[in-house]
């Protein structure tokens, strides 16, 4: 169990008007996000790097509205596990999700995005987020979603153990929907 508070004053400056979201023009100037957060995390891998037995599962939440411009609700939940499936090769399935409830108002940057190692690989951080059209109507810009699930698989293989080497082969998934009435699989 983990318990965390955070306080924080961004200045936002905004170089190009006619290519920013709606969400960053609104967050224009100064904003403070004051915050708590409780974690749980269980974890019963056998081992915390290149497990081949047990799981890892973790609860967030971050209420924001202690004071500062920002009200909401963030919860983010996650569940991994590891399993032998034939000799050395391990199969490892992790699923997470989250979602913001927006109680006011919740900045970009706290939003989620999908995208990069850490929920669907083989895409740049953000490639997966929504779009909105600029002002220009000529760009559009990717935006935080309030709503988001992702799944990986894969099979792991050692090749060199004694170093920690490992072959991966994986499939990944994942969606993301700005707000919560648009969630549609």
């Amino acid at each position: 169990l983990y318990g965390s508070y955070l306080y924080d004053d961004s200045e936002i400056d905004i170089t190009n008007r006619s290519k920013a979201s709606n969400n960053i023009k609104n967050l224009e100037g100064n904003n403070t996000t004051s915050s708590i957060t409780g974690k749980l995390v269980y974890d019963s891998r056998n081992k915390p790097f290149n497990a081949n037995r047990g799981s890892n599962h973790e609860a967030e939440i971050e209420y924001a509205g202690l004071g500062g411009d920002f009200t909401f609700t963030k919860t983010t939940l996650g569940t991994a596990w590891h399993f032998p499936v034939w000799g050395k090769l391990t199969g490892y399935w992790r699923g997470q999700g989250g979602w913001i409830d927006d109680r006011g108002r919740t900045p970009d940057y706290d939003k989620f995005f999908l995208g990069g190692p850490n929920t669907v690989r083989g895409v740049d951080r953000k490639d997966v987020s929504p779009e909105e059209e600029t002002d220009d109507g000529d760009n559009k810009v990717l935006v935080g979603s309030e709503v988001y699930v992702a799944f990986n698989h894969e099979l792991h293989y050692p090749i060199a153990e004694d170093l920690g080497l490992v072959a991966i082969t994986f499939v990944d998934m994942g969606d993301q929907w700005r707000q919560s009435n648009e969630v549609e699989f």
